[in-house]
């Protein structure tokens, strides 16, 4: 956690809008967060442009939610 910068200070509220963390096993993180009791949604899987994919899912745990993503050569 950080201080927010001098800039946004007063005009964004407290909190937390989106954390998203790039993983390259996405699968792996997805069964670990099950297996601690974590609610994790599907994974949505689509094309950046022709050469990347992307595979998203959120995990929710306690009353944080965060997404994992997936980025695939195609």
């Amino acid at each position: 956690v950080v201080r927010a910068p001098e800039e946004v200070r007063g005009k964004v509220g407290a909190g937390t809008a989106f954390i998203t963390f790039a993983v390259t096993d996405l699968d792996e993180k997805l069964e670990e967060s099950r297996s601690r009791g974590y609610t994790t949604s599907e994974v949505k899987t689509f094309n950046v442009n022709e050469n990347v994919a992307l595979s998203c899912a959120t995990v929710t745990a306690g009353d944080l939610t965060f997404e994992l993503v997936k980025f695939n050569a195609l």
